[in-house]
């Protein structure tokens, strides 16, 4: 069982602020969710958006145990400049999960993206991403830091269809270890907002905190992505 409630506040084409808190009955545990949203943009294309998730465990013959998971992001997308970049810091900590009653891990991503299209056929892509993990789990101590730098080249070489070649470059510091990756995609846009790609990916990696679902393994790849526009948000008033 349940209950849930939450306040917001909204200023059309400028701010949106909102809260939600929900408290969970179960047989094993109780559960207190917290969850804040606040969004401003500015003039020229800026914004700032904040997201911050809160869950409290009380568990039978356990710790309680929290998880906070939160991201704050500055948005620069003018109409007119060919620029548009993105800088995101995003945090996960846990503490006391039902698999270790006394583990503590917590994960920090800072990353900054910038795409420049100086026309509607050819876009660059850069990327500049570290993490930072503390994992105090199952009685031992570890500290871990990579970092990724990724670079691709999209070119939409017909109406619905485009190509994309990128590399990327993984280092490990704690350990000393480097990974590269290097590959090719050809896509095809279905129903004007469905691509699907299928490409190659020659030593590949994956690191789903600094790359999600960009990240791909070496060999044989097929995505399939929702792209998301203004248009169709154009009957809501965020």
């Amino acid at each position: 069982m349940a209950v849930k409630t939450g306040l917001s506040r909204l200023d059309t084409g400028e701010a949106l602020v909102e809260g939600h808190y929900e408290y969970r009955w179960a047989r094993s545990s109780d559960h207190h969710l917290l969850r804040v949203n606040a969004v401003r943009e500015f003039d020229d294309g800026v914004a700032i958006l904040f997201k911050d998730a809160l869950s409290v465990a009380s568990n039978d013959g356990r710790r309680s145990s929290l998880t906070m998971e939160g991201r704050i992001a500055g948005v620069y997308r003018p109409v007119v400049s060919p620029v548009q970049t993105l800088l995101l810091l995003k945090t996960l900590y846990d503490k006391y999960s039902p698999v270790d009653p006394n583990a503590i891990v917590w994960t920090t991503v800072l990353s900054t993206d910038v795409n420049y299209m100086p026309a509607p056929a050819h876009e660059l892509r850069f990327k500049v991403a570290f993490k930072r993990v503390e994992d105090f789990s199952f009685g031992t101590s570890q500290t871990g830091r990579n970092y990724l730098l990724l670079s691709q080249y999209v070119h939409r070489f017909a109406k619905y269809w485009d190509v994309d070649v990128w590399g990327r470059f993984l280092g490990k510091a704690s350990a000393g270890t480097r990974q590269t990756g290097v590959g090719i995609e050809l896509g095809r846009v279905l129903f004007d907002r469905i691509r699907i790609g299928a490409g190659y990916s020659i030593n590949g990696f994956e690191d789903r905190d600094l790359a999600e679902e960009e990240a791909w393994e070496k060999g044989f790849g097929l995505r399939v992505q929702l792209i998301l526009s203004d248009w169709m948000f154009s009957g809501y008033e965020f």
